[in-house]
């Protein structure tokens, strides 16, 4: 509500305070003193209008009009230079016939709120009495907001329209794809088929499965049983060289034994000066010597393959022990081919 209208140089208002009164505010005087002017200006705040600055006072380089609506002080200010509104501290540029939009909602005024639309002039005709019929239906729905009825049904239509093609756009579809849906029906019984034939793959890859384990097992049994026959070989080397280097042992300490009466002998001779022994004697005991030299040779053989059987029957005995772990570890408890129990290795 407007509480208070002050007026600096506009039209024939060189300075113009009014305070309105409640709830209705008379403004009377004689002619010419300047009572349309205040209208104007009120109208000048409200909507910009008129444009220009001749309305400025001839005497004066600025108008300016404050309205003060609800303890919110409003300034609209015109110079040469200046064109500014003002609500509060904050200040808005004018452009032309608009209005800032926080200043328009204060005020919630426009044109009908106003007696006329030529208000600069003096004798209007009374209010829409001069109008005719269309333009006070056009006022009329300005007041009642008719308009936005008219629009929202327009909108609504248009909705309904839009609607409408919608549906039919969609029930177009729905029907193809009914169609589509009928030339379809072989892929159900392509995927009961393809089911069925996944089953079959499935049971075929176990039953592949299986073979291939028994085939594995069959074959470690293979390895284990060629493994059990190279190491009973090895195992019977072995001890044929265990016998042979024992028996070489104890040749080596006959040789032993005579190398010391050799040694005894040659001292005995050597102290004594005894008589040289016969040639046939000579010749028996190098005979002999030699045929131990041949002995302590070959026992030397026997010991060197007595240790590479020792190695070759550790080696023997591991790879029997992992082969006797795998073959558990593939057959298990049952035979794969009967399914009998069987005993562990």
């Amino acid at each position: 509500m407007i509480e208070k209208l002050q007026i600096k140089n506009f039209g024939a208002n060189e300075r113009i305070d009014i305070d309105c009164n409640q709830p209705i505010t008379c403004i009377v005087g004689k002619s010419f003193l300047g009572k349309s002017w205040i209208l104007r200006a009120l109208r000048w705040v409200a909507r910009n209008k008129p444009t220009g600055d001749s309305y400025i006072h001839w005497d004066a380089d600025k108008s300016s009009v404050r309205l003060t609506v609800d303890k919110t002080k409003i300034t609209r200010t015109r110079s040469k230079s200046i064109n500014t509104y003002k609500l509060g501290k904050k200040v808005f540029e004018a452009f032309g016939t608009d209005v800032p939009k926080k200043i328009t909602q204060i005020l919630n005024l426009s044109d009908i709120n106003f007696q006329g639309v030529n208000t600069l002039g003096q004798h209007e005709p009374p209010f829409w009495f001069s109008l005719t019929a269309g333009e006070v239906s056009r006022e009329l729905n300005a007041i009642v907001n008719l308009d936005i009825i008219d629009k929202t049904q327009a909108t609504i239509a248009a909705q309904l329209r839009k609607a409408r093609s919608t549906i039919e756009v969609v029930q177009s579809r729905v029907d193809n794809l009914s169609e589509q849906k009928e030339k379809l029906q072989w892929v159900k019984r392509i995927n009961t088929d393809l089911e069925q034939v996944e089953s079959l793959q499935i049971d075929y890859l176990g039953k592949a499965r299986i073979c291939d384990i028994r085939r594995e097992t069959l074959k470690l049994g293979e390895n284990y049983t060629q493994a059990c026959k190279i190491a009973s070989n090895q195992a019977s080397v072995g001890g044929i060289a265990m016998s042979a280097g024992d028996l070489s042992l104890k040749i080596s300490a006959d040789v032993q034994t005579l190398s010391d009466l050799i040694k005894s002998a040659k001292t005995y001779k050597a102290r004594k000066k005894a008589k040289p022994p016969s040639l046939a004697r000579v010749k028996k005991a190098k005979e002999y010597t030699d045929d131990i030299k041949e002995q302590i040779y070959e026992l030397e053989l026997r010991i060197e393959s007595l240790a590479d059987r020792k190695e070759c029957r550790c080696q023997a005995e591991v790879e029997l022990k992992q082969s006797k772990m795998k073959f558990n570890k593939a057959v298990g408890d049952k035979c794969p081919l009967c399914g009998a129990p069987m005993k562990k290795l």
